[in-house]
């Protein structure tokens, strides 16, 4: 019964927390918009010089080549090279994709601490009032530093 009687002094706790959710969503999304935007930016300019660049390099071997017997071999080797940047392209961004954070991770992180404090305020702990109201203000205070 005593967790009962805790409810009406959780629910104040409970929506100022939802409100800290809803700030921290919002850097969040803020963060990852930006990580996007210098990521899609940067990937276009290094495809635009590095497509550039390779299709000049495949225009001088070819060149070079051209009146010689090694002229399919030039071609053939061409091939192989860029079938191979491809490859490694495609692992490293693999790789680089799974190292990401998971969206709205601060949020899931706070969220998990929370669930932890609410269930021993909804226990009857006099302790976890006074800790969730701490927590807030540090949040709070981070939030506005």
């Amino acid at each position: 019964m005593s967790g009962l009687w805790s409810l009406p002094q959780a629910a104040p706790i409970v929506f100022r927390h939802l409100g800290a959710y809803a700030e921290l969503a919002a850097q969040d999304l803020a963060v990852s918009r930006e990580q996007f935007r210098i990521r899609i930016g940067s990937m276009m300019l290094a495809f635009v010089a590095a497509l550039f660049a390779l299709l000049m390099m495949c225009v001088a071997i070819v060149a070079a080549g051209w009146d010689t017997p090694y002229r399919m071999t030039a071609v053939y080797a061409l091939t192989a090279f860029f079938v191979a940047i491809a490859i490694g392209a495609g692992i490293y961004f693999n790789r680089a994709r799974l190292r990401q954070p998971p969206l709205f991770a601060a949020v899931r992180r706070e969220w998990a601490i929370d669930r932890v404090i609410l269930g021993r305020m909804l226990d009857g702990d006099e302790t976890a009032s006074t800790l969730a109201s701490s927590k807030l203000r540090g949040v709070h205070n981070e939030q506005h530093a």
